[in-house]
């Protein structure tokens, strides 16, 4: 997904601001929640590596339903963490596994829940 889709295919759009950085070859898109609903996110940053979508980490209200899940899934394609905050939010961690920026970073989360009995492959949920 390219940037101008996420900004266009966004729901809180409407609702925050849009600010960006650009790198060489990332650019990091972030959008703020400016009015007081709590079905959207508070923050959302897009991460995007030679143009194409590969990490979102999104600051979520614990009853969001993006929130509610497994503390880590995983599949070849992605990885999606979840972690709960002091004050009550969760944070939501999506990692693309195939961009070179990001193996890292998903390995470690794998490698740092993988013995956890909450840990469930995508494929294997019902």
């Amino acid at each position: 997904m390219s940037e101008a889709a996420v900004r266009q295919r966004f729901d809180g759009a409407s609702s925050g601001t849009w600010s960006s950085q650009v790198s060489s070859d990332q650019t990091t898109l972030r959008w703020g929640r400016t009015v007081d609903r709590p079905a959207l996110p508070r923050a959302v940053v897009f991460e995007f590596t030679a143009g194409k979508l590969a990490a979102i980490r999104a600051d979520l209200e614990s009853s969001q339903a993006l929130a509610l899940g497994p503390p880590l899934e995983a599949s070849f394609a992605a990885v999606v963490a979840r972690q709960p905050e002091a004050d009550g939010s969760v944070r939501l961690t999506v990692l693309s596994r195939t961009c070179s920026g990001h193996v890292a970073e998903a390995a470690r989360l794998i490698a740092s829940d993988a013995r956890n009995p909450m840990f469930t492959p995508i494929a294997n949920r019902p």
